[in-house]
């Protein structure tokens, strides 16, 4: 990918008023930021080849579908393996960790359409029926699907490897994005994540004017702490999680309207609007971390404080 396009967002916002800003547009804009103009009433346009080229981009986003086909398992305890289309929220499923995870959402949860699905074979079968633009863990770093070849490692959940031997497109029944406490997720025992590549091609990494930045492992595990911690302090909401016909959550429809404003800036303004979103997120990223460590001493401390208190009230008396 090279640099993003103008923003289609702005057009209406920034004015030619006081100084004149003419010269901070094509600054801003990229090498084709002569094209852009300032109109008679101070707003900005941009060329018609550009507000298509934005549009399609906009469509690509809505359109992206990043999942699991029905043919995967995975293992549930107290279940033990299941198909992923049985898995429920509030689950608890193995991951990267070889630990049991809570599934506290579904990116997609679609039991009856069909698409389009990359089939990754191992020396044992199948490993794993996903999306091109999911993430699997390939050689100790999670990578976009279509980037997986012939001849990878795969990690499986006990740590060792396995080497891919096929790779085929396919087209089967059912989409599924089970969102974990760790964003990864065990499927047919090869170790995956709850995200994707939501710009397409085969860079692990988030592109900002043409340059690879965090990893899409790092980043969208970064955006979902809030959610993830909305469902520990309140996760009788998280279960009653809805999806429309296509299977998706109103969550996620609100996060994709975020990357399409994210995707329409120029990559300085990108900049500029993720350093203190990135700086936010890591901070309810420590609370996060500090709950899921003290939480287990903190409700028997108030359980014991709830036992103890009135027992002393009644000696008392």
């Amino acid at each position: 990918h090279g640099p993003f396009l103008r923003p289609i967002y702005l057009n209406s916002v920034m004015g030619s008023g006081l100084l004149g800003y003419q010269w901070i547009l094509d600054a801003f804009f990229g090498e084709n930021g002569g094209d852009v103009m300032i109109g008679l009433r101070g707003y900005t346009t941009v060329s018609d080849e550009d507000t298509a080229e934005n549009e399609r981009r906009v469509g690509v986003l809505r359109s992206r579908v990043f999942c699991f086909s029905s043919s995967n398992t995975v293992d549930v305890l107290g279940k033990g393996e299941i198909p992923i289309g049985d898995l429920k929220i509030g689950d608890r499923v193995l991951t990267s960790t070889n630990k049991y995870d809570r599934v506290y959402a579904f990116g997609h949860y679609e039991p009856n359409g069909e698409t389009e699905f990359l089939q990754i074979e191992s020396e044992g079968g199948v490993a794993a029926e996903l999306t091109l633009d999911h993430l699997i863990s390939v050689e100790g770093r999670f990578v976009p699907a279509r980037a997986v070849k012939v001849g990878d490692n795969l990690k499986n959940v006990d740590g060792s490897n396995t080497a891919v031997t096929g790779i085929r497109m396919v087209r089967n029944k059912g989409a599924y994005a089970p969102f974990t406490e760790s964003g990864t997720v065990a499927v047919n025992g090869y170790v995956a994540s709850s995200y994707c590549n939501i710009q397409g091609g085969k860079s692990p990494r988030l592109m900002i004017g043409g340059v690879e930045t965090a990893s899409y492992q790092f980043l969208a595990h970064m955006v979902q702490t809030p959610h993830r911690l909305l469902c520990l302090a309140r996760f009788d909401l998280c279960a009653r999680e809805e999806y429309n016909d296509d299977g998706i959550p109103s969550w996620v429809k609100y996060e994709l309207s975020g990357v399409e404003l994210l995707e329409s800036l120029p990559s300085i303004l990108q900049l500029v609007v993720l350093v203190p979103v990135m700086i936010v997120l890591m901070l309810c990223f420590v609370l996060e971390a500090l709950w899921m460590k003290y939480l287990g001493l903190l409700v028997p401390t108030a359980a014991l404080i709830g036992v103890v208190t009135p027992q002393r009230l009644f000696s008392r008396k």
